[in-house]
């Protein structure tokens, strides 16, 4: 078989060697004397003070950048000598080896990340069927509803950034110079000082703003819209951020008050939320489903609160399973 100069080394299968030891053994590769291994160290350790958007960008330019020094070496390449190799031996000029080689320093990089990334994430608050309360370091509190939770993701001189599931309410404090930044679902939402509602279950993002400004940016940054109070908007799941609108705030932090308030809300918008809201699953028929209600629910028992609402829709809840109902109406 002919082949060209993209045979490794000797110095190059001994690294592999001395990779796969360390590997085994558990050991830090920071003690690999590799200037590739160094500098992907040092781009992980630089990496760790990114905010998430931050981090996405960087990810995407090493990618770049890697592409671009695979297609350069190639470019540069000197014409080799011709040597006749065995025909077991593999093929390390051909295309397939080239994608081999891509493929896995693709795979490491992706342990560096995925290593940063765990390493930034920290579960603080976790509610499960109650509102809690939580007083964050800076003297911030996030009441957390039901079946949601909120995680640290760093935490420094000039900024915070956290991450919720589910929703919750944020009384942030004001500090000069310090940004308060939450990663919520499919956007960011940063902050100087102000109260706000934010909800990441469902279709998409939802923000409420009570007092203070805030910015709303979607993923990828791209759409960017600044709240003033009393005023509401979503991110969508492919980035895009609704116009700015006024809203009720009382209606939209009932759930604070263990209450849901509905005004001209489909029935299967009503049983969606208690879904959430109980971490239950509802079957009704489509009839049900798009009959348009309005009034209220206190949801501090669930059972009254499907009680009550079979009331208004004239009929009963049957348990099926445990967290499962079906609605059997009596017409």
């Amino acid at each position: 078989m002919n082949q060209s100069n993209h045979i490794p080394s000797d110095a190059d299968r001994e690294l592999a060697r001395i990779t796969g030891r360390l590997l085994e053994n558990e050991e830090s590769l920071s003690t690999l004397d590799d200037p590739l291994t160094a500098d992907l160290l040092r781009l992980k350790e630089a990496q760790r003070d990114y905010p998430e958007n931050e981090l996405l960008e960087s990810r995407n330019r090493s990618w770049s950048e890697v592409h671009s020094a695979i297609r350069q070496s190639d470019k540069n390449s000197l014409p080799a000598k011709k040597k006749n190799y065995p025909a077991s031996l593999i093929d390390y000029g051909s295309p397939y080896w080239k994608v081999a080689a891509v493929i896995l320093f693709a795979a490491l990089l992706s342990v560096f990340i995925y290593t940063l990334d765990s390493d930034q994430s920290v579960q603080i608050a976790k509610s499960i069927d109650e509102n809690i309360t939580v007083t964050l370091n800076d003297g911030t509190t996030a009441t957390l509803r039901p079946q949601s939770s909120l995680y640290k993701i760093k935490e420094s001189e000039d900024q915070e950034v956290y991450r919720i599931e589910g929703e919750a309410y944020f009384g942030v404090t004001k500090q000069e110079n310090r940004a308060f930044i939450v990663n919520a679902g499919s956007g960011y939402i940063e902050v100087m000082g102000t109260e706000f509602n934010v909800r990441t279950w469902g279709d998409s993002t939802h923000i409420y703003l009570e007092t203070g400004s805030l910015l709303i940016s979607s993923a990828d940054q791209t759409d960017q819209k600044m709240l003033q109070p009393g005023q509401f908007s979503s991110i969508s799941r492919d980035s895009r951020v609704t116009q700015p609108a006024d809203a009720d705030g009382y209606t939209i932090t009932a759930w604070k008050r263990n209450e849901l308030i509905f005004n001209n809300r489909s029935a299967n918008s009503v049983f969606r939320e208690l879904e959430y809201h109980f971490s239950i699953q509802i079957e009704a028929p489509d009839s049900i489903r798009n009959e348009t209600l309005g009034g209220s629910l206190s949801l501090s028992n669930q059972n009254s609160t499907l009680q009550n609402l079979a009331v208004v829709l004239n009929g009963e809840f049957h348990i099926i399973e445990d967290n499962r109902y079906n609605f059997v109406s009596f017409e």
